[in-house]
């Protein structure tokens, strides 16, 4: 059994006093501004309850009220499973073969102290 150590290597940068500045107030901008949105993403979240009981009360998959709209969407998704493939007569061989890998969308990630590591896109 071997033990395998990954080292990160950290670059101290020096910047413009008016650039820390900048980036210091765009920092605690979206902080702030992020703290905002989990309210608000919260209340949301207690309505969308509050109307599928509502849905489940009626008996009813949509209902529309006044131009708004209230549909239960529901539905579902395939997954291969390659452990069974295999047991099909497939050779792993084929299904490595067959994987392709496709670069995902690139993004800035920004942590504010105290959390963990979330990205908002």
């Amino acid at each position: 059994m071997s033990l395998t150590v990954t080292a990160t290597a950290k670059t101290e940068l020096q910047i413009a006093p008016r650039t820390k500045q900048r980036m210091l107030l765009t920092l605690k901008s979206y902080q702030e501004t992020k703290a905002m949105i989990k309210v608000l993403e919260a209340a949301l979240a207690k309505d969308v309850e509050d109307l599928t009981h509502v849905l489940d009360q009626l008996g009813e998959a949509a209902v529309e009220l006044d131009g708004f709209k209230v549909t239960r969407v529901t539905g579902t998704y395939k997954k291969l499973n390659e452990q069974k493939l295999v047991e099909l007569g497939c050779a792993i061989a084929w299904i490595r073969e067959a994987t392709e890998n496709h670069p995902k969308k690139s993004y800035t990630k920004v942590t504010c102290p105290g959390e963990k590591g979330e990205s908002h896109e």
